[in-house]
């Protein structure tokens, strides 16, 4: 696995915060295009709250993620 690979908390956060709105995170984290559609519509029937529960599920996506990676 090479580092480039590896997916950083931080940068999540980052997405998360400047391109949550429109599912950035989940582009990140490697969401099928379709789901983030899906995304889209719950965010604005929610309000943007399930952006917020996004938040607290962040570091299991990243360490999933990650985890799917690691050559053992």
């Amino acid at each position: 696995m090479s580092v480039s690979e590896r997916k950083s908390f931080g940068l999540a956060l980052l997405i998360w915060f400047f391109l949550g709105g429109i599912g950035g995170h989940r582009i990140y984290v490697k969401e099928k295009i379709s789901i983030i559609l899906w995304y889209w519509l719950v965010c604005l029937i929610t309000f943007g709250i399930i952006w917020l529960i996004d938040l607290f599920l962040l570091k299991g996506w990243i360490d999933k993620a990650n985890r799917a990676h690691a050559v053992y």
